[in-house]
């Protein structure tokens, strides 16, 4: 392995250390690497769309993933959907959609389970994008 190559994976491993405990200790009030919105359409039929939208609050370019859970009025689970975006780019937004079984259920809040910087990975674990990564919303 070229000393090269070795000076970049050590650089690498120091970043998403340093990252993973930066976002441990400030906390997502104060570190914030993106921000996240939904939309829901067909609430209360079979099938409802649920869109998602990532917008990049980061430095760099990023790859999040994010694993969602819905629940109806009553906190009962309708399901769950991950959301796996391209490149995005610093102050930009993408979308994506999924589509759940909501079986005449109204979707009233969502969970942000994970939600992690796909590119910022060692050893199976990535770095959490601080300010989504636990995240509630709700809808009236």
């Amino acid at each position: 392995m070229s000393v090269t190559r070795i000076a970049n994976k050590l650089i690498t491993q120091y970043f998403l250390i340093v990252m993973l405990a930066g976002c441990a200790a400030t906390g997502p009030t104060v570190c914030k690497d993106g921000e996240v919105s939904a939309s829901i359409e067909n609430n209360g039929s079979k099938f409802c769309k649920v869109t998602l939208i990532f917008t990049s609050t980061y430095g760099v370019t990023e790859y999040p993933g994010v694993e969602a859970t819905f629940f109806d009025a009553s906190g009962n689970t309708i399901g769950s959907s991950t959301y796996f975006f391209d490149a995005i780019l610093p102050g930009k937004s993408q979308r994506k959609a999924s589509m759940l079984e909501c079986n005449g259920q109204s979707i009233k809040s969502m969970q942000i389970v994970s939600a992690v910087h796909r590119n910022l990975c060692y050893r199976g674990r990535c770095a959490p994008i601080c300010g989504v990564d636990g995240k509630t919303l709700t809808w009236e």
